[in-house]
């Protein structure tokens, strides 16, 4: 998930890196996750500001769309975190399910951890 402003990939932003490797100026709120001329160099971290004038846009224009695709990240990454934790609930119905259901496995092995950490002997997760 990223786009492309001239020759420049926009990959996101981020709060993680807080100093802009262009300018060097330091305790920025967040910064955008860049890569020149679509290459596989390596990622870049600028400020708003300097990855405008690296790209040719205005800032505002910048943080539209590295919002717009942080955004779109964020959103994968949720759904993904939501199907696993799907699956694994699936699973531990599947084991219970021939005590009884939950409620009965829980009760079968002498309380949740106790049944959670059969659950987990049988399947990872």
């Amino acid at each position: 998930m990223s786009r492309v402003l001239g020759a420049v990939e926009v990959l996101g932003t981020t709060d993680d890196v807080t100093e802009c490797w262009r300018c060097g100026r330091t305790h920025l709120k967040k910064t955008v996750a860049i890569r020149v001329d679509g290459t596989d160099e390596e990622v870049q971290f600028l400020g708003v500001v300097c990855a405008a004038q690296v790209i040719g846009c205005g800032a505002l224009e910048l943080l539209a769309v590295a919002s717009a695709v942080q955004s779109e990240k964020d959103a994968q990454e949720a759904r993904e975190r939501a199907e696993k934790v799907e699956v694994a609930f699936r699973s531990w119905e599947a084991f219970c399910e021939p005590y009884g259901g939950i409620q009965d496995a829980i009760d079968h092995f002498g309380g949740f951890s106790e049944a959670r950490s059969a659950w987990r002997g049988v399947v990872v997760p």
